[in-house]
């Protein structure tokens, strides 16, 4: 509506992700998956709550540990005793460090946001 009394509130989004290079290394797709993993123990049942593939899971996982260079997960083949994933001790420092990355820029943008607005200077 055109000079109604309804207003949507604004609000800003951000969204980081990792480059190595010039290559896409880790973003919030993956991180999703990673949590997921925690959650579920099983890469299959990570990729069917993050609503892809088990194939596209796991070329989205071999590809940044290619860009990397470490890895990210670490498989237990199954057998009598059940396989499973978990997630590597550089896979679980870097997703702790890229969730409260993202908090951060977020809280930071928000609050920038929300200042610019009531003062109207971008400086």
């Amino acid at each position: 509506m055109h000079g109604g009394s309804y207003r949507l509130a604004l609000a800003v989004r951000s969204k980081i992700w990792l480059v190595a290079g010039r290559d896409h290394a880790f973003g919030t797709g993956l991180a999703r998956l990673l949590r997921s993993i925690e959650e579920s123990g099983t890469l299959r049942q990570a990729a069917r709550a993050s609503d892809v593939s088990y194939r596209h899971a796991w070329n989205m996982i071999r590809k940044a540990e290619s860009h990397l260079g470490r890895r990210l997960i670490i498989a237990r083949p199954g057998g009598a005793g059940g396989g499973g994933t978990c997630l590597s001790e550089a896979g679980k420092q870097l997703l702790e460090v890229f969730t409260h990355l993202e908090h951060e820029v977020s809280a930071y943008a928000s609050a920038r946001f929300d200042n610019l607005m009531q003062t109207g200077e971008p400086g």
